[in-house]
């Protein structure tokens, strides 16, 4: 197999929607404190519909376009690297921000809650649910991920050409339409006894890594076709706004007549409703942000580490919000303009100049870290 993108081919756009979806865990964590639905690990008295319909329009394609992009970058650094060193260093870059970030961050960000008397703790209960995951499961999913099409990409090597005249060479949709009926297929999986619903070990969500699958699946495809990706980018804009109106619409009917309908019908038409609203991401920033722009080389280098540190922050401010019984329509934005500020400083002033900090939050060291806003490849 060979690369299909070429450092001359740069794609701009990819690298700018991979830092803003990982940001966009600030607006969902933030909205969270607010929301009325009241499943997060702190709820203020101040909610409001408006947070959770953020919360719910950033749910639905998120992580799906995110793990996307990372199925594309996943076969164009196997191709570049070979199945040895992308192991190393991919792994690297994941496992080490971690256990780093589980050992630290996180577990400060459960002592607040703790001391808080918002949740009950045990060591013991801590370790064996894996509770120090919290907002790290993705990186989990990646690991996966990664080793499974390591291990396919050593063993298809030498069927690529057959794979992309077979698959690869029809209309996107041709890939689609089969990944809408995937939700299916694990309940299908569940009903003969593999345990889909298991988090094993409290680190390892088997629904969460097939729920995903098929996004990272196509973003890999498209790393090996570029037609492919090409794509996932030239779908009119009036044909992806009726889609997200027309499946939105049938989904809240469905929803207000409940029954069988509903049931048969509400993960095929969630998906729908997901790939949809990937097509526009994809789209509006292909269109957008398909260039060299110095704030987008920083901040998707920065954008791991917003990642990393945000939650413990969006907790911290939380805590501050129902003891000063703030509004939402205070406590969200502050919580988000100062929670992207601060995460951004220490990236910039920490994690991008002093090399023990960038290995561990960053699993690389210093000299590949972009410090501030310049220009370059």
């Amino acid at each position: 197999m060979t690369a299909t993108v070429t450092p001359a081919q740069r794609l701009y756009y990819m690298d700018a929607m991979r830092s803003v979806l990982m940001m966009g865990g600030v607006f969902l964590h933030a909205a969270q404190i607010f929301n009325p639905e009241g499943l997060w690990l702190l709820v203020s008295e101040s909610t409001s519909m408006l947070m959770y319909w953020i919360v719910e329009f950033i749910r639905i394609f998120r992580m799906e376009s995110f793990f996307v992009v990372s199925g594309f970058f996943c076969f164009f650094t196997l191709s570049k690297y070979g199945t040895g060193k992308f192991l190393t260093v991919r792994l690297t870059r994941i496992l080490v921000p971690f256990i780093v970030t589980a050992l630290t961050l996180n577990s400060l960000q459960t002592f607040w809650l703790f001391k808080a008397g918002l949740l009950q703790f045990d060591w013991i209960t801590y370790v064996k649910s894996g509770q120090y995951v919290s907002h790290l499961w993705f990186l989990i999913n990646l690991s996966v991920y990664f080793l499974v099409f390591a291990v396919l990409y050593r063993l298809l090597a030498s069927r690529a050409q057959n794979l992309t005249k077979m698959i690869l060479d029809r209309p996107i949709l041709f890939l689609i339409t089969p990944l809408l009926f995937w939700p299916y297929g694990i309940i299908v999986l569940g009903k003969l006894g593999i345990p889909v619903y298991e988090n094993l070990w409290g680190v390892f969500d088997v629904y969460s890594l097939l729920e995903y699958l098929p996004y990272f699946l196509l973003g890999y495809l498209a790393g090996i076709n570029r037609a492919l990706l090409n794509q996932l980018t030239s779908f009119s804009w009036w044909s992806l706004i009726i889609g997200c109106v027309v499946s939105n619409a049938v989904l809240f009917a469905l929803q207000a007549i409940g029954g069988t309908l509903e049931t048969l019908f509400y993960y095929l038409l969630k998906e729908i409703q997901a790939w949809v609203l990937v097509l526009i991401c994809f789209k509006l920033f292909f269109q957008l942000t398909n260039r060299a722009i110095p704030a987008f080389r920083f901040l998707s280098d920065a954008s791991y580490t917003v990642y990393l540190f945000h939650h413990g922050l969006v907790v911290l401010f939380g805590l501050l919000w129902l003891k000063l019984n703030t509004p939402y329509y205070i406590g969200y934005p502050v919580t988000v303009i100062l929670t992207l500020g601060m995460t951004l400083l220490v990236h910039r002033y920490l994690i991008s100049q002093v090399s023990v900090l960038s290995f561990l939050y960053n699993g690389k060291p210093v000299s590949q870290v972009n410090p501030g806003f310049k220009t370059g490849a």
